[in-house]
């Protein structure tokens, strides 16, 4: 798996486990990281897990929409 999906998966976990019952409404990705995710789906051999993608740009993990944040280039943050 890769670090950036590794990373989305710990602050969904995180997220769910603070609020319990409520689904997020979205992933806003660090420019740094959304370029490397990018990088990513055009290395991988085969799908990347829990991640959809929509003519090579991710768009959804774990169904919860992914977002560019161009604020805060490195952070990942859970809304």
């Amino acid at each position: 798996m890769s670090a950036v999906l590794s990373a989305l998966a710990h602050a969904l976990t995180q997220w769910r486990g603070a609020h319990p019952g409520q689904p997020p409404a979205a992933i806003r990705l660090g420019e740094r990281l959304h370029a490397q995710l990018l990088l990513d789906v055009a290395a991988a051999e085969a799908p990347l897990p829990d991640l959809e993608t929509e003519r090579g740009r991710p768009v959804r993990f774990q169904d919860v929409e992914i977002f560019c944040d161009d604020h805060d280039v490195d952070a990942v943050r859970v809304v």
